[in-house]
């Protein structure tokens, strides 16, 4: 979930490319995440921080209530050192900074979600 177009694009290549993972739907911001996320109670949710309308930090609670079982990894650019503390505390699985390839989060996405089947 990401209001990048651009970012949405490649992730949906990426995870395509790999192979053991689908993407089953996409959200611009943080409410329609939720929304997505409660009606499609997917396996994982790659969430920004910053989108418009509710920012994935606000979304994040609401994204566990909902969608208990999704895995939600945070990929997102911005301060580091400010979110990636609450995003883990609030439920993130695991918190990737943009910047890293996008290559490495789908691979630690797949790897995460095959860790937690084991």
């Amino acid at each position: 979930m990401d209001d990048s177009e651009d970012v949405r694009e490649v992730l949906r290549l990426l995870v395509a490319a790999d192979g053991r993972l689908e993407v089953v739907g996409e959200a611009v911001n943080g409410q329609e995440a939720v929304e997505l996320a409660e009606r499609l109670q997917p396996d994982a949710i790659i969430l920004d921080v910053a989108m418009p309308v509710m920012t994935g930090l606000e979304a994040l609670p609401l994204l566990r209530e909902r969608s208990p079982h999704s895995l939600v990894v945070i990929y997102a650019g911005g301060s580091r050192s400010e979110n990636e503390p609450v995003a883990l505390a609030a439920g993130a699985a695991s918190y990737f900074e943009k910047g890293v390839s996008a290559k490495a989060v789908v691979r630690g996405i797949a790897e995460l979600l095959e860790a937690a089947a084991a």
